[in-house]
């Protein structure tokens, strides 16, 4: 309503100056009068002009006085324009934070996706060895998991056709095995997956020649129970010949012969050890061999026999290769 009243009166004021410059100009005309000392026709055209401004000066003081959204629009556009200048650059701000928090609220979705996936397969874990505690409390525990079930040495080729052959006579001759151990109750007691034969086939192409190969426990067992398996395969290698020296440490035979005994323990650790950084494959106990406590105490005597610093060199007795078991003797020497 305002705006509508606003309308019609600027169209009366503005026509009333209209008609009355209209007026003038013709009385002016008609009677050939001048102002300021121009021409009748001179002068008609200033009225006119005159006219024209006054329609345009009292029109847009009628618009200023009556509506702030004018004014604004005349007296304060540059201060609009920078107003929304910084406005965009504000909403470009906004919009860039929205983007990075959408892009890092993306990445703690993915992280919790994980996360809940991690701790399903933990749950999964933990459900399966609370079966095997379980299991192994309430039954007398055939195999720990990893211990080794049976191991043999083979020679493989490129073929790979004869040496799954191989291998699946190695798991069937376990599988009897045990069977026969156990009576014959099941028809079979070794479950290895088909995979799992696959990769062993793969390994064992790609290192032709003599290849140990272990069975191994992938689970606690309780007697009776089925036993999942997995191969191990290792390439079979020469580690020490026969009559290899594979390690001399001095001794001192005047100490007492518990001492002496302690000492050649000690030497048969370091030789394990060194045994196993050649190559040689260590048991479930961490050892590659054994040699009967009679021999050392038997060694330990001969040495206390000297009274003197001795050198004791550990021989190997035949060639021993990666599978082992180490064979040893123990020598001494001045």
């Amino acid at each position: 309503m305002f705006a509508l009243q606003t309308i019609l009166v600027i169209i009366v004021v503005s026509g009333t100056i209209a008609f009355v410059g209209d007026r003038v100009g013709h009385y002016i005309g008609r009677k050939r009068l001048t102002l300021l000392n121009f021409r009748p026709r001179h002068t008609a055209m200033a009225i006119t002009i005159l006219t024209g401004s006054l329609i345009a000066i009292f029109t847009g003081t009628i618009l200023f006085s009556l509506s702030a959204d004018v004014r604004t629009a005349v007296f304060g556009l540059d201060k609009l324009k920078s107003m929304i200048s910084e406005r965009s650059s504000e909403l470009e701000k906004i919009k860039t934070e929205k983007e990075t928090l959408t892009a890092e609220i993306n990445d703690l979705k993915k992280t919790l996706s994980d996360s809940k996936k991690e701790i399903s397969e933990l749950q999964k874990t933990k459900e399966a060895m609370s079966k095997e505690i379980k299991t192994a409390r309430s039954g007398q525990l055939l195999f720990r998991v990893n211990d080794i079930v049976t191991s043999t040495v083979i020679d493989v080729d490129e073929n790979k056709t004869e040496t799954k052959e191989k291998l699946s006579v190695i798991l069937s001759n376990t599988d009897a095995a045990i069977r026969k151990i156990m009576g014959d109750k099941k028809k079979h007691y070794i479950v290895m997956a088909m995979e799992e034969l696959d990769e062993a086939v793969d390994f064992a192409a790609k290192h032709p020649g003599s290849i140990a190969v272990r069975i191994v426990s992938a689970r606690n067992v309780v007697l009776g129970e089925e036993i999942p398996v997995h191969f191990e395969l290792f390439e079979n290698f020469l580690v020490f010949k026969k009559g290899e020296t594979i390690l001399t440490e001095p001794v001192n035979g005047a100490s007492p012969t518990a001492e002496i005994e302690q000492k050649i323990k000690d030497i048969l650790s370091k030789t394990n050890e060194r045994a196993i950084e050649k190559g040689m494959l260590p048991g479930p106990d961490g050892s590659v061999g054994t040699i009967p406590y009679s021999r050392i105490f038997e060694v330990a005597r001969a040495i206390k026999a000297k009274n003197r610093n001795i050198m004791l060199n550990v021989i190997s007795q035949k060639d021993i290769f990666s599978v082992g078991p180490l064979e040893i003797d123990l020598k001494i020497t001045n």
